[in-house]
């Protein structure tokens, strides 16, 4: 039987590394063990560690690095001690490229699904990951172009959220318009969001009397977190039904990440904000080299979800950008199905599956 270990740090590495085990074990007969979350553990892999809590960098960062040094030994004890047949790596750059140096001094074969956006910052990990690991598994077509222009092994697979992203049905309020809140999968990032998204939402509301929100949380974010926030608004807390609920919306504000991707593929026309500590910005915006922040906007090279980032997200920006795409929604929709095109085709993660087996 083979000792397939899996690292995944944050919730949308849980979610993608349960669906690649599921795909996994109907091939062959596996030991999975390693690091994740609920979803990695209900598909079978016995967790050695949970998940850390989900940071964002600079000065958070810094704080976090003893416990991060302290699990990376731990994680490389047990790798030294299992000796797996396969390590796969999901997301979670700075921890994982850490594992990646240690494994492959073990002589371990490690694969990386999600690996550092190195076409957006710090190119230089690409090469790092071109000599060490063994596949890159990318699911974005530019990034295969500019890992595999590094020397890498990579494969281009799709992306697996056109397997995820599929809503049995959608919330629906006859003669409401509903506007969908998904401030983040991490408590800073919604303790800085969700306030202005409210604020919008309640100004909104002063004039458009139908205006209804659904407050859409991460699986990492509690209702009584944010009961307190959505006081004052006409807004319903979802915690499950996550696709039903955006789709169900008319416009989503969505905290950069994941969820973008997700409303791109739902063509749901969405506001992207972010903020973050002053030292983490000004950090960022001496590294980071791509234009836009947003997925979606950086697939298309444009913008077509408006960002909305530090002092420009406010309720009174929210707001205009809300009527502005009002304006226009079939032109977005239309952008959105080309973003949704250049994503491939479903059976990413059967094809990730097979070309893990391949190693």
């Amino acid at each position: 039987m083979l000792k397939i270990a899996i690292i995944a740090g944050e919730p949308s590495g849980d979610m993608y590394g349960a669906r690649l085990v599921e795909a996994l074990k109907k091939k062959t007969p596996a030991w999975f063990f390693g690091m994740g979350g609920v979803q990695m553990k209900a598909s079978g892999v016995e967790l050695f560690w949970e998940m850390p809590l989900s940071i964002v960098g600079g000065i958070e960062a810094l704080f976090a690095i003893p416990k991060a040094l302290s699990l990376l030994k731990e994680v490389v004890h047990k790798l030294r001690e299992t000796k797996p047949d396969l390590l796969i790596l999901i997301d979670f750059a700075e921890f994982n490229l850490c594992l990646l140096k240690a494994s492959h001094s073990l002589g371990i074969k490690t694969s990386w699904l999600f690996p550092p956006t190195a076409w957006a910052w710090r190119p230089g990990r690409a090469k790092a990951v071109a000599r060490l690991c063994d596949l890159v598994i990318s699911t974005l077509p530019f990034e295969a172009d500019f890992y595999r222009a590094s020397g890498a092994k990579v494969i281009f697979v799709g992306h697996p959220l056109l397997d995820i992203v599929k809503p049995k049905g959608r919330f629906a309020l006859s003669g409401s318009q509903i506007i969908g809140l998904l401030p983040g999968s991490r408590r800073s990032e919604v303790k800085r969001l969700l306030p202005i998204m409210v604020d919008a939402v309640k100004r909104l509301s002063l004039h458009r009397k139908d205006t209804f929100s659904l407050l859409i949380l991460s699986e990492a974010i509690q209702r009584e977190q944010v009961e307190k926030e959505i006081k004052g608004i006409p807004c319903k807390i979802i915690s499950d039904c996550r696709y039903e609920a955006m789709a169900g919306a008319d416009i989503l504000l969505v905290a950069s990440g994941t969820a973008t991707l997700e409303a791109a593929i739902l063509k749901i026309p969405s506001v992207i904000l972010y903020k973050m500590d002053l030292i983490s910005w000004l950090l960022a915006k001496s590294f980071v080299k791509t234009k836009f922040i947003g997925l979606p906007n950086i697939i298309a090279g444009k913008e077509v979800f408006p960002e909305l980032l530090q002092r420009e997200a406010k309720a009174e920006n929210v707001i205009k950008c809300i009527e502005k795409i009002l304006e226009d929604r079939s032109g977005i929709e239309k952008e959105l199905d080309v973003i949704k095109e250049m994503l491939g085709s479903e059976g990413a993660m059967n094809r990730a599956s097979e070309a893990l087996l391949g190693l």
